[in-house]
């Protein structure tokens, strides 16, 4: 079981008590424009916890899905 919370300028996905992350957003020029900042493949590697680091595509899946509205943006950090 999963969950997705979008707050101010941030994305938390969660598994459980234990397993949490954080990505952070911002707006793309416009109030209804938005985008979410996702470490490319390599900064994931580095960047996030263990837990997650082998699952990148299934965990992005999952927060496209609870954020269809905004859109996605990789960068290195």
């Amino acid at each position: 079981m999963y969950k997705v919370h979008i707050g101010y300028r941030y994305i938390q996905y969660s598994e459980g008590d234990d397993h949490l992350l954080t990505l952070g957003w911002d707006w793309a020029g416009t109030p209804d424009t938005f985008w979410i900042d996702i470490p490319s493949p390599s900064a994931w590697k580095r960047s996030m916890p263990p837990w997650a680091r082998a699952r990148r595509e299934e965990i992005l899946n999952r927060i496209r899905e609870e954020t269809a509205h905004m859109g996605f943006r990789e960068n290195e950090g």
